[in-house]
């Protein structure tokens, strides 16, 4: 055979399979034989990036972490900081004591940077630190605790600074020290609990306690949350009567959850179908508990740790992970 005759027998067998091989791709867009998309394999495939939130955002089922009583850095918190973010939460959030910083930092915007920027900047909106860009929305959200305000209410740089640090809701009276945004199922109440420094107070008759009453009011969510620093009912070493200025009737307010810290440890009580839980093991020393009060079903102090919350439909799961990577409670809400 020639070599002009072989080289128009090799062009020919390119063009019919160059011409084969268009036509497969045209009749199966990817489907297999039975019209089935063919799965991705598990070992390709990666999670996008965590949605940002705004006020009006519906999702479910919905992942979220909260922590109390960190905001310092050192190992412990570093520690319950990794373990958070290991969860790739949808948002955090806080009740109180976001600000253990101490020395030249202590009640600074530095001071914030060091025991909040440094582990949640991926989560904070509108973040001027010096720990990365921030998040495009807010994703953290957290309430002032004695700490935040600097103890004796006597230092109003320190709340400054924390309301200039933190990007959060400000439509109401409170400004930014207490709020209310709905986050699918989950109608939030953002509550400052330092009756000596709040100046629209924090006892049930306060005007603060009014608003929220109010807002609770009106909100349909499946869900109502209260997130405050104080607890209102506690076995922890700062003693029972320590929040009682916060003993509001949360039950006839439509709440079924109150988020407190304070108290460096776990516990979570049952009073006239509400659900009370002490959350303030996010880093700071642990402590132990006085006497069992009543409504106390468990407590735990023996590591920090932070809860781990998961919605879905009518249900919300909230569960307390040790750093040790240990489910120590777990429990199911229900929506009525």
């Amino acid at each position: 055979m020639s070599s002009t005759k072989l080289r128009w027998l090799l062009a020919s067998l390119l063009l019919g399979l160059l011409v084969s091989a268009i036509a497969c791709s045209s009749d199966d867009d990817g489907d297999d034989e039975e019209g089935e998309s063919t799965p991705i394999s598990t070992a390709t495939a990666t999670r996008g990036p965590t949605p940002t939130l705004s006020k009006d955002t519906l999702f479910s089922p919905s992942v979220f972490a909260v922590i109390g009583d960190y905001g310092d850095d050192d190992d412990d918190t570093r520690q319950v900081a990794d373990m958070i973010i290991g969860w790739n939460p949808e948002f955090i959030i806080t009740v109180g004591d976001n600000d253990y910083s101490d020395g030249a930092y202590a009640g600074t915007f530095e001071g914030l940077d060091l025991g909040v920027g440094q582990y949640f900047a991926d989560f904070i909106g509108d973040y001027k630190g010096e720990y990365g860009a921030g998040s495009a929305e807010n994703r953290f959200f957290p309430v002032p605790g004695d700490h935040d305000w600097w103890d004796t209410c006597d230092n109003p740089e320190a709340l400054d600074d924390y309301l200039a640090y933190f990007s959060l809701p400000d439509d109401g009276p409170g400004g930014e020290r207490y709020y209310t945004f709905r986050l699918g199922q989950i109608q939030f109440f953002a509550i400052d609990s330092v009756e000596d420094c709040e100046p629209d107070g924090a006892t049930a008759d306060s005007a603060q306690a009014q608003w929220i009453r109010e807002q609770a009011a009106q909100s349909d969510a499946p869900f109502k949350v209260a997130v405050l620093h104080h607890s209102p009912y506690t076995s922890g070493d700062h003693g029972p009567g320590d929040g009682e200025h916060v003993q509001w009737p949360w039950a006839d307010w439509g709440f079924d959850l109150v988020l407190s810290g304070h108290d460096h440890d776990y516990e979570r009580l049952e009073l006239d179908g509400v659900t009370y839980v002490v959350n303030g093991l996010g880093g700071n020393d642990r402590r132990g508990f006085l006497d069992t009060v009543e409504g106390s079903v468990f407590r735990y102090s023996d590591q920090h740790g932070a809860m781990l919350v998961t919605v879905s439909g009518d249900e919300m799961t909230l569960s307390f992970i040790n750093v040790s990577g240990e489910t120590v409670d777990s429990f199911t809400l229900t929506a009525e």
